[in-house]
This record gives C-alpha cells, structure tokens and sequence, in this order.
C-alpha cells in the first residue's frame, strides 16, 4: 500500500477513526465490561466496515454527507454502552461531548494547517503530518480540560432528568451539518472566509462542552442535597433511638450502683472498681448543657475506648442551644465520626486522640474538632475529598458540616498539617 492509498483512506474514514478515539477520551473511565479491550477493538472495525461500506453508495452529496454524520453518531451511542455500564442517555451525553471535541479538534488543526500552508506549499505527507499532531494535541487537552470537569462534576449521573439532552443533540448535528455545507462552498469562499467559518465553529463546540459541564455540575449539586437531606433525616433518627438507648443504659447503670452499695464487702474489690470503671464512663459523659451533644458524647466515649482511642471533650453546650437538636447531631456527628476513623488509622498509640472544643466567645461560638492522621490529604473546594474507591458514595460528612454551618450563617475551615487535622466551625450567635 503507497502514501497516496494510506492518505486517501485515511480522507475517507479519518472521521471514523476521529470520533472513535474521541468516544474513548471521554468514556474511558466509565464502569467497564468483561473484555474491554476486545470490545473497543470490535466497536473501532465496525464502524470501520460501515464506513468502507458508505464510500459504494455511487452518489454523494451534501444531504449524504450529513446523513452519514448522523448515522456514526448513533451509532456511537451502542458502541459506548457495549463496552461500558453506562446507561442510554449518558451514553448519549457523553457521545454528544465527544462529538463536539472531535469537531472543535478537527477544526483547529484544519486552521492550523491552512495558516503554515499560506507560509508555502506543503508536501501532502507534511500537511497529514501537521494536521494529525494538531488534532491529537487539541482532542487530547478538550478530553483532559472537559471531559475532567463532566467527570468531577458528576460522573456517570443519571441524566434521565435533563430536559436539555434533546437541544444538545440537536445543537451537535446542526454543527456537523453546517460542516458539510462550508466543505460545499469551501473553494468560493477563501481564506478570510476560512478562517471566519472555523472560527465560529469552534467557538459552537465550546459553548456546547461549557454547558454540559454546567449540565453535570448542577445535577450532582441537587444528587448531593438528595443524598445529604436524607443523611440528616436518618441522623434525626439515629439521635432519637440513641436518647432512649442511653435512658435505659443510665437506668441499668443507677441501679447497678444500689446493687454494688448492697451487697458491699460480699464483691471482691477488683471487681467493683471495674464495674465503678465501666460505670463512670457515663457519669462523665452526660454533663455538657446540650442533650444532643450528651447522647453523642456517650456514644463516642465508649466507640473510643472500645478503639483505644483518647477522646477529651470540653464542651460549653449551652452555647449551641440556638441549633436545633438533629443539627447538632449530625454536625459533631459527622465531625467526631470522621476524626475517630482518621485515628483508627493512626499507627502510633500515643497519637490516638480526638479533642472536641465548644466555646463561646462574645458574638460568635467557636467548635474546634482535632484529631492526629496518617498518609496524605487531598483538598477540593476547601474540603478533603475521601480515600474510599467509592467517591460518589462517601465523602458527604464533611458537606454535611458546612450545609448546617451556613444554615446559620456561619462557616466552616479545615487544615491538615504536620500530622494534625483541625477541623474549626464559628457560628455567628444570637443575641440573648
């Protein structure tokens, strides 16, 4: 096979390979199936084939060619769910974002390769070359700058809900189809005229990708309240069931005091001093000012010793009483939750220890939680995001914190350094 035979084939199916390589940028990280490989490679022939196929249709023209476009498009759309888990309409989605990063990357490198020939004449080896390092380069950094932010900002979401999915489409098409009608007119038109139309192509694909990342990011805000007014809901729960856990337990724990004092000498002292030992644990724990803060502080108290974890608590709970009882469950809840979790992992004994601090000072009441950690933390949005391979799962405790925190106003800071995480909430206090 010559040069010319390699470049007319790759003129003739280059958009195939084009919007293939452009569906694996975007979609590669997705849920994959048993064989991916094969599966991809399948995909990748078989479009080939249809494209081989396309070329006997003896006429061609402007409605052939934007038929055409349409067709590999849906057929992208298959491909993508055979080789991933991804449902219908995000394998739509996201073959929609591809689409656009195909056409903005072929557009930019065909200016780019226009504006080195008007320097001089190019070898069509060249040209080829030219054009396919701009190509690659400019798919690659939409892929790594786009195809990051839909990922991050909400992955494969459901995407049953978006009312825009049509007009995305819709939007994509009509780009190719203008495509296919400059590529009619293309020699009438010149340079100028050139430059004008992909300009303005590419500035269509970026506005498209722009609002599917907006797209994706606004439905894993409302996925995240979802998640979160649930996780509050079920906190709520949790507070009331632990407030008649503890009742029982301070019950039992009263009269095994009557016990102790009874029989007295008759219990080897050993033994009372442990059962004195396991007793104190809530004596000393229900004595705040805050009943929610009460229930939790007994609940941690005996999660730590069971961890052998040191967990101190000072606390001014009559500071809080302007927060409904749920917000502060769930506040220190989540906070003393993750910092016992941190801890659990800390290697070194003397280093296991969470502090807990609620302190009022004039207009503002200050809630200190720290704790020691091990490894590295990673930070986004001035939170830490979660180490679990799970992310879209965990990692809402932390936004849990700063939803109550601004409920009321006030704000949430968080720094990790030299082994110590800090974990620090001002809430601006009413007037009394």
């Amino acid at each position: 096979m010559n040069t010319s035979m390699i470049f007319t084939f790759f003129q003739q199916n280059g958009y195939v390979l084009e919007l293939s390589l452009a569906i694996f940028l975007f979609t590669h990280w997705m849920e994959r199936r048993p064989r991916y490989g094969l599966r991809v490679g399948l995909c990748v022939g078989f479009l080939l084939l249809v494209s081989l196929l396309w070329q006997l249709i003896p006429w061609q023209g402007l409605w052939l060619s934007s038929l055409r476009c349409v067709l590999f498009f849906v057929l992208g759309v298959p491909c993508v769910r055979l080789c991933s888990a991804a449902e219908v309409n995000q394998a739509v989605f996201y073959v929609t974002a591809a689409s656009a990063a195909q056409h903005m990357a072929y557009k930019a490198a065909d200016l780019f390769e226009l504006g080195l020939g008007m320097l001089g004449p190019l070898p069509v080896w060249l040209g080829g070359t030219v054009y396919t390092a701009a190509f690659v380069g400019c798919l690659w950094a939409s892929a790594w700058f786009f195809g990051g932010r839909l990922r991050q900002g909400g992955g494969a979401l459901p995407l049953t809900r978006s009312a825009v999915l049509p007009l995305l489409i819709g939007m994509q098409l009509t780009t190719n189809f203008f495509q296919n009608v400059f590529e009619l007119y293309r020699p009438l038109l010149g340079a100028a005229g050139t430059l004008a139309f992909g300009s303005f192509d590419i500035l269509s694909c970026l506005f498209l990708l722009f609002l599917q990342c907006e797209i994706t990011k606004t439905l894993a805000a409302g996925r995240d309240n979802d998640i979160l007014t649930q996780l509050l809901y079920e906190q709520k729960r949790r507070m009331e069931i632990s407030r008649e856990t503890v009742e029982q337990i301070n019950i039992k724990c009263h009269d095994i005091k009557n016990q102790i004092a009874m029989l007295g000498s008759r219990i080897p002292s050993d033994e009372i001093e442990e059962l004195n030992r396991a007793i104190s644990i809530y004596d000393a724990a229900a004595k705040t000012g805050s009943e929610a803060l009460d229930l939790l502080v007994v609940e941690k108290t005996l999660l730590c010793e069971k961890k052998q974890i040191c967990f101190d608590c000072n606390a001014d709970g009559a500071a809080l009483d302007f927060l409904k009882p749920s917000d502060i469950y769930s506040l220190f809840g989540n906070a003393i939750d993750n910092a016992i979790e941190a801890c659990s992992r800390v290697a070194d004994p003397e280093r296991r220890a969470v502090s807990v601090r609620v302190l009022r000072e004039e207009a503002l009441v200050s809630v200190r939680v720290e704790n020691f950690y091990d490894g590295e933390l990673s930070f986004a949005d001035g939170l830490p995001q979660t180490s679990k391979a799970d992310k879209s799962c965990h990692g809402f405790g932390v936004k849990s914190i700063r939803m109550i925190a601004e409920k009321y106003g006030g704000a949430v800071s968080i720094r990790a350094e030299n082994g110590v995480f800090r974990l620090a909430v001002l809430l601006p206090a009413p007037e009394k």
